[in-house]
């Protein structure tokens, strides 16, 4: 499967590669607020599938059996279907569970000649699969596909939750709500690439819902650090300091700062986006800085184990401020997203919501580069840099 090859390609200022506008096209997001069109070129049953107002908002809601999936915009070629695609695919949605509803199933990479991954998403429970290798294309016999991983899971039934999947080749990441909770290599042969999305129910009588549906590309600095040396896409001010470090238990690299450093992922100055990473303090502290200009930036400072988040002018001094006490640790990993959207901020730990309201001050939003800088005495490792852009 490809696309036609009357629909070109350009590089954005996202530093990612994307088609241009069309249905189908890179990136992609669907709140399900346009009832009469939400579903357009959608493949589906109506008996099972349905867009509803819940809440205040409308939302997908499916109630059927496994045989019944739905196919995102398959009526259509899809840019996900493009084996050609030059950079990772994040995939995100919002879930809640009705009590009994039997779960959620996301099914990606779907290809007939290849297979497919499903995620499922139960109450206490996230399980990664692989098709039966007997059978590419069965997507309603569970229980004869190959479990990757399965793990305990802070799910809960009538909660909203977001899932986040970053792929990557055999690498697969999954977020649950802002957390980086599976880091997952799928050993099975054909390697998946492009391939159709959907999700499927498995209860005619209790409901499953989902919001909030987008597919996109990953800024090209996004990157897990399993190079024998610091990518391309990122730069540093010093060569000697900034090392390639390796952990044992599980078998990991990551980026180790060691004295004065800035670095930078080199991705076209930013606005509104989201960027999430692991950061891991071996000494001292370390800053974050998004937005960042000769007119200012938004600083996240790590000292003595709290955070002080500020906005700050051309001068240095502060215009807003906020601190937040016992907000990093010594030798263990902590994640980190902080998401920038105009005036609003959220800030999450380890999938704990930190703040989630406005930036101060008088400047106004402007793009900017992203810095993680390091002092003299510190020591920092950086491991799983998430960067992409907010879809309105």
């Amino acid at each position: 499967l490809f696309l036609p090859a009357n629909i070109p390609t350009r590089t954005v200022d996202t530093g990612v590669v994307e088609t241009l506008s069309g249905l189908g096209q890179l990136p992609f997001t669907n709140n399900f607020e346009e009832v009469g069109s939400a579903l357009d070129q959608w493949a589906y049953s109506a008996d099972t599938w349905q867009v509803t107002r819940v809440g205040g908002s409308n939302v997908l809601v499916g109630q059927g059996d496994l045989d019944a999936p739905i196919w995102v915009l398959d009526d259509v070629q899809p840019a996900w279907l493009d084996p050609q695609l030059e950079t990772d695919l994040v995939i995100s949605f919002d879930f809640n569970l009705q009590r009994g509803s039997g779960g959620l199933r996301y099914i990606f990479r779907y290809n007939e000649d290849a297979g497919f991954n499903a995620l499922e998403l139960f109450p206490g429970r996230l399980i990664l699969k692989r098709n039966n290798q007997d059978n590419l294309t069965n997507i309603e016999d569970r229980e004869t596909e190959v479990v990757v991983r399965s793990e305990s899971a802070p799910i809960n039934e009538e909660t909203w939750h977001n899932v986040t999947l970053w792929v990557s080749g055999k690498q697969i990441y999954v977020y649950l709500d802002q957390l980086l909770f599976q880091r997952i290599e799928d050993p099975y042969q054909p390697e998946l690439f492009a391939g159709r999305m959907g999700f499927q129910v498995n209860q005619p009588f209790r409901q499953v819902r989902v919001d909030n549906l987008s597919i996109q590309q990953t800024a090209r600095a996004s990157d897990h650090f399993e190079a024998s040396t610091l990518p391309g896409t990122w730069a540093t001010s010093d060569t000697i300091k900034t090392t390639v470090g390796q952990e044992t238990r599980p078998p990991n690299q990551f980026i180790r700062l060691d004295g004065q450093v800035t670095l930078t992922p080199q991705t076209p100055e930013l606005q509104d986006f989201q960027m999430s990473c692991r950061f891991w303090s071996e000494q001292g502290g370390y800053e974050v800085r998004l937005r960042s200009t000769i007119d200012g930036a938004l600083v996240f400072a790590y000292e003595g184990g709290n955070l002080v988040a500020k906005m700050i002018d051309d001068f240095g001094d502060a215009e807003w401020s906020t601190t937040f006490d016992n907000a990093y640790n010594r030798g263990l990993w902590d994640d980190y997203t902080f998401i920038v959207n105009d005036r609003s901020l959220e800030i999450s730990k380890d999938g704990r919501t930190l703040y989630s309201g406005s930036i101060g001050g008088r400047l106004d939003p402007q793009a900017g580069i992203i810095e993680i800088r390091t002092g003299r005495q510190d020591i920092l490792r950086v491991d799983d840099c998430l960067i992409t852009e907010i879809l309105e």
